[in-house]
């Protein structure tokens, strides 16, 4: 989802979390603006990256 050219001008906050739920134990990033998340990624198996947001 293109967010604007003024995306450059935002504080994007990016945090990270291991995920639990299988053996692979993925960490997964997410990257925030105004609070809100705008996308993850980091998991192999698409359980937290193909979430809609």
């Amino acid at each position: 989802k293109f967010l604007g050219f003024e995306i450059s001008d935002k504080d994007i906050k990016c945090t990270s979390f291991q995920c639990q739920g299988c053996p692979n134990h993925c960490e997964v990033i997410e990257a925030k603006i105004d609070g809100k998340i705008v996308a993850r990624w980091g998991d192999r198996c698409g359980k937290w990256s193909n979430l809609n947001l």
